[in-house]
């Protein structure tokens, strides 16, 4: 897992990446990323990759989990 630094609109976030997991064939790609953010909000998220003509596109991401930064009074 790595954290990445990255600057988005204004204010830090940190993005989280997991190791990638291959089908056998390796055609097929798994990867997990965490968005956090300096408010206390973020989400993670698992993306699904096929190689298609040498290139790595998004085939389709789930969400898993979301936060919202404490309500204030």
């Amino acid at each position: 897992v790595a954290f990445t630094p990255v600057e988005y609109d204004g204010s830090m976030l940190e993005l989280e990446f997991s190791r990638v997991a291959f089908n056998p064939w390796k055609d097929q790609a798994l990867v997990y990323v965490g968005n956090y953010r300096a408010d206390g909000s973020g989400a993670g998220f698992l993306s699904l990759l096929f190689l298609r003509d040498g290139a790595w596109e998004i085939f389709d991401t789930e969400v898993v989990w979301t936060a919202q930064p404490p309500r204030r009074r």
